[in-house]
């Protein structure tokens, strides 16, 4: 029996808030959709299979989508059918990998692996695990060539931050801080405070030093 219509225009319209720009070219972030949600949305309607799935009864795909729910969604906001488009994390810019990559290590683009981090984000092999579980790199790299590869390890932040992105320190929005945080700590533990050793002291004073932002 699909789900009812009223559930799945909900689903579509904040699936297309989240890929979707504005005739503005604004930006659309949706706080909390992330990977992880949009694998539940997507589960709740169908287990979301591996295997393509046609349409029955005038609901089409994994989330059940029918056409009246499609012309209400791209009314006003056209497809983006670029399929080299990528992953976006709402304030993932390329102001922030920078800081993360400062924050991290100075950005030393040779700083190899050092009990167990490696590269110039300090990316340990837990954080790898983790950002190639649903994601698999292009070219499919292993942990230490990924990691020492600055356009790889950008991949493998980019992936993490969509699976764990968050709002860290409860300032209300999840930006680059949130981000350092979620580096240095992990996805789980992001709220761990960065003042409880001299490493994670000096860590957090060149990500707010970058950042610009007066503390944490």
């Amino acid at each position: 029996m699909p789900v009812t219509y009223n559930w799945l225009y909900l689903l579509f319209f904040v699936l297309m808030l989240m890929c979707e720009k504005l005739n503005s070219q604004e930006d659309i972030y949706v706080s909390n959709l992330n990977v992880r949600c949009m694998k539940c949305l997507c589960a709740a309607s169908t287990g979301c299979p591996v295997e393509p799935l046609g349409c029955a009864s005038g609901y089409c795909g994994p989330f059940q989508i029918s056409k009246q729910y499609w012309l209400d969604a791209v009314k006003g906001t056209p497809l983006d059918t670029n399929d080299d488009a990528g992953i976006y994390v709402s304030n993932l810019n390329s102001a922030c990998y920078q800081c993360l990559c400062v924050a991290a290590s100075n950005c030393d683009l040779e700083a190899g692996c050092d009990t167990g981090f490696c590269g110039p984000y300090k990316i340990s092999k837990s954080y790898y695990i983790d950002a190639t579980k649903d994601t698999p790199l292009e070219g499919k790299q292993d942990f230490e060539t990924c990691t020492n590869n600055l356009k790889c390890a950008k991949e493998l932040v980019t992936n993490y931050m969509a699976r764990y992105g968050q709002d860290c320190n409860d300032d209300g929005v999840t930006d680059c801080l949130d981000f350092g945080m979620i580096s240095y700590n992990g996805g789980p533990d992001c709220r761990h405070s960065l003042n409880k050793t001299d490493y994670s002291l000096a860590y957090g004073n060149r990500l707010i030093g970058c950042t610009g932002h007066a503390s944490l």
